[in-house]
């Protein structure tokens, strides 16, 4: 007997990344991960001079710098809004893997923010959960980069902007208008899980 076509959430995580809600099978919507600028340094001032009623006149030497970040916590409360609301069977999240010419920090952080989304999606499960008496996801299932894009046929294009267009391409032609490459990928992470799952699951 087949199974019931399944409620996915499929996720291209990353600071320009997006994750795609697909129910009974079929895409619904796609989110871009939100993010946030944050002030790091302020900005540097100095005097020049002082005004007619003896307060200091500044002038700005250094505009103030911010660097930007992932919004967790508007991420997190959507996430447990639409996986609640959803009934969630499996969250396809894309494992992420050092890239050649990225720098020590920059690999840091990717590495940590992948830690970060992985242990909370698990916090979401019923097995890492023993006070929790719903699975709120019922299965998180990791796949990288290489695998869903040699399966779909997009893997091995050298130029960054041709691999960009290739995705938005591919989704276009399986049915999800992208507005750039990355909630494309969402699209096709969660079309991936699909394909490879067909044989067990009904398409209603």
């Amino acid at each position: 007997m087949r199974k019931k076509a399944m409620n996915i959430i499929s996720i291209d995580f990353g600071m320009k990344g997006a994750y795609a809600l697909f129910i009974g099978s079929k895409i619904k919507e796609v989110f871009f991960i939100p993010t946030k600028k944050i002030q790091i340094e302020p900005k540097k001032k100095k005097i020049v001079g002082t005004y007619k009623n003896g307060k200091p006149k500044y002038k700005i030497v250094n505009n103030a710098k911010y660097k930007t970040e992932i919004d967790w916590l508007s991420f997190k409360k959507h996430l447990i809004k639409i996986i609640k609301e959803n009934n969630i069977d499996v969250v396809v999240i894309e494992r992420q893997q050092g890239i050649a010419g990225n720098s020590a920090r920059s690999s840091t952080t990717i590495s940590k923010n992948y830690g970060m989304i992985f242990g909370f999606l698990n916090t979401l499960t019923n097995t890492q959960d023993l006070f929790q008496t719903k699975d709120y996801i019922k299965n998180i299932i990791e796949v990288s980069p290489m695998k869903w894009k040699k399966d779909l046929g997009i893997l091995g294009i050298k130029d960054k902007k041709e691999r960009k267009n290739a995705s938005i391409k591919l989704a276009k032609e399986l049915g999800y208008i992208a507005k750039r490459d990355d909630d494309a990928e969402a699209f096709l992470i969660g079309y991936w899980y699909i394909k490879e799952q067909k044989d067990d699951y009904d398409e209603n």
